[in-house]
């Protein structure tokens, strides 16, 4: 259980700095192609979907319930309760951030970084960039802490999934200040800040959980809400900003099945003992 909680935490803490992996690209990628982000947000969104809905929810939740004693229609009966109000909670996270949204600058989605904008609308536009990915990565870290707890193939893939959308969105936060501030250290710190929410989301689901002998129901329960969250985040988040980036389907149908390919070969070969 100890080796588990640390993995948890280590997987969160890993993902997490991969914004700040995103802040460093912000200084070296050519920031006028936005096929990166499209491809990455895509392929991303394709690791979150497949893994929630083919491991996360049919095994682990529907099986958890099985092992508490539910029958198969039963099992599968809560295991798809759970999942929506997983997305339910994370459909909270996003009322928040769509009230903190409202005192952000209108910025034109044909460019990340308009060179016309002043100043001081940029620097505001990256902190409050900061703010909103801070409270979305807080049920991310949830997620990965969870996951790696009863399985590390399952928190492995879960950490790969958010580190690899992180990247992008740390690039989206840094170039805003970076061009405002002409600050390296400013665009890091607020990368930075937004990053430490996974490790932060976590620790509290370390609270939550500790002390507590986790029953099969409880697992089942948890993977079920995990499920929700992730594939809601993949849903809502990631697929519409990589159709924003690239509207024309260029990158994210092959990064969308991509990561789901990906994802798809490293469970087989996590079940088959490599």
């Amino acid at each position: 259980m100890q080796h588990s909680v640390a993995l948890g935490f280590a997987l969160s803490t890993a993902a997490g700095a991969c914004t700040c992996l995103g802040s460093a690209g912000a200084l070296c990628l050519k920031l006028e192609n936005k096929l990166f982000f499209a491809a990455s947000m895509a392929a991303s969104a394709g690791v979150m979907i497949f893994i929630s809905l083919v491991e996360i929810l049919t095994i682990k939740s529907v099986g958890g319930f099985a092992d508490a004693g539910c029958t198969r229609a039963e099992s599968l009966r809560y295991a798809i309760f759970v999942f929506f109000g997983g997305a339910l909670i994370c459909h909270g996270f996003d009322v928040v951030i769509s009230f903190v949204m409202r005192f952000r600058p209108e910025v034109s989605n044909d460019e990340i970084a308009p060179s016309d904008l002043k100043a001081q609308e940029l620097l505001r536009m990256g902190v409050i960039s900061a703010i909103v990915v801070m409270v979305h990565n807080i049920p991310e870290g949830i997620a990965t802490f969870v996951s790696s707890l009863a399985d590390t193939s399952t928190g492995l893939s879960v950490a790969l999934a958010v580190a690899l959308h992180n990247i992008p969105e740390g690039l989206i936060i840094a170039v805003p200040i970076y061009f405002a501030t002409g600050s390296r250290l400013k665009a890091f710190f607020w990368t930075f800040i937004s990053g430490v929410a996974e490790p932060f989301g976590a620790l509290l689901a370390f609270f939550a959980l500790k002390g507590s002998d986790m029953s099969p129901m409880a697992y089942a329960v948890l993977f079920g809400v995990v499920s929700g969250i992730m594939t809601y985040i993949a849903l809502s988040e990631l697929l519409p900003n990589a159709l924003q980036y690239d509207p024309e389907g260029k990158v994210w149908k092959k990064s969308l099945f991509g990561g789901m390919a990906v994802i798809a070969a490293s469970i087989l070969l996590f079940e088959s003992g490599f």
